[in-house]
């Protein structure tokens, strides 16, 4: 258990790292540089126009006198064509004010509502770190709590991790790693440090705060990319697993003898060396999942289904290679194809479903 605190606790303190690296990120306002330049250009344009027009009026005041000549008429029309000249002087200086008006206006309208983007931003940022703080001291005390001596503490720990995952797709993965450490250092006797094994029974079990972590581990919400558990050479012998989600777990080389798998989610796990036998695996989902007995197994011993109840199980796509189908039942199993057994072993006592011949390679009742 000390193992598995100080590894936590290490991923803690990267988590936080983590966390204070996005919340940097989060807090990186947009680049306006783009906008500023095109607010610029439109601006040198109209500034541009205006002085073009104020220069026209002024040329046109000044040359009036030379247009019309000297005589009364053209006195008359210089001043008509001067008067009109300070009408649109008047009219521009207007339209100037207004302009200008309604510019500044505009202007301070942006002003406040980047200030009010900026709190805003700063608020959620600001929230954000609150919440991952909230998550970061929730992990620190519920890594505490399963170190503790006391069933009802871990217990505690347990669906504190498991409220965690929900809560936070970030920290989903790092549960999914402890608990499933705590399930394999707990699930084995010689790992808890006891000194003999526990007395034999007629139905062996896990310990309640292991069963707990089984239980967590098969129904948290589905997230791509995260493994949903790492129970390699676990002993899960017993255990209750109906209706668990255990697709493409690592299951390799563990104990699931007499383990109840009812309905369970078994998609393209590797069961590779796992023992079965008694196991009641009736409408579980096994497609594509691994049950082969590799040609180097690391735990010394083949898939084992002995006596195992497959009613109804969907084995599409699983991989039976020398697996131990020995007194098993495998009536109604769904899409069970012909290669499939016969690269399986199996025995009198294993139950075919209808349409399926008996495997040459499988001793054959003499009665």
């Amino acid at each position: 258990m000390d193992r598995i605190s100080r590894r936590s606790s290490a991923l803690a303190a990267l988590y936080g790292a983590q966390v204070e690296q996005s919340s940097m990120v989060a807090g990186k306002p947009p680049d306006g540089s783009k906008a500023r330049r095109r607010r610029l250009w439109w601006i040198t344009a109209e500034l541009l126009a205006l002085l073009l027009l104020v220069v026209g009026l002024v040329v046109l005041w000044v040359q009036a006198p030379a247009m019309y000549g000297t005589s009364a008429a053209a006195t008359t029309a210089t001043a008509t064509t001067r008067g009109a000249i300070l009408t649109v002087a008047a009219a521009l200086i207007a339209a100037t004010a207004a302009g200008a008006g309604l510019y500044i206006t505009a202007r301070t309208i942006r002003i406040n509502q980047r200030a009010l983007e900026e709190t805003q931003r700063a608020n959620q940022l600001a929230h954000h770190r609150e919440l991952e703080g909230q998550v970061t001291e929730r992990y620190s005390k519920a890594i505490e709590q399963l170190g503790s001596k006391g069933l009802d503490v871990r217990l505690g720990g347990i669906y504190a991790l498991e409220r965690i995952a929900v809560d936070s797709a970030r920290d989903h993965p790092t549960v999914v790693e402890v608990l499933s450490a705590f399930v394999r250092e707990h699930s084995n006797p010689a790992r808890r440090g006891r000194s003999r094994a526990p007395a034999p029974s007629d139905h062996p079990q896990p310990t309640a705060d292991v069963q707990a972590a089984l239980t967590v581990l098969g129904r948290l919400p589905p997230r791509e990319g995260v493994a949903r558990a790492q129970l390699a050479a676990a002993n899960l012998t017993g255990a209750n697993l109906t209706g668990a989600n255990l697709s493409g777990a690592n299951l390799s080389g563990a104990n699931l003898s007499g383990a109840d798998l009812y309905r369970a989610n078994l998609d393209g796990a590797d069961l590779s060396g796992a023992s079965l036998s008694r196991a009641d695996l009736s409408r579980a989902r096994l497609s594509r999942a691994n049950l082969s007995s590799p040609a180097r197994n690391p735990f010394g011993s083949p898939a084992n289904l002995s006596g195992a109840n497959l009613s109804g199980a969907d084995l599409s796509g699983a991989n039976l290679h020398l697996a131990n189908l020995s007194g098993a039942t495998l009536l109604r199993a769904i899409d069970v194809r012909q290669d499939q057994l016969d690269s399986a072993r199996g025995d009198e006592g294993t139950h075919l479903p209808e349409g399926l011949d008996w495997p040459s390679s499988w001793p054959v009742d003499s009665d």
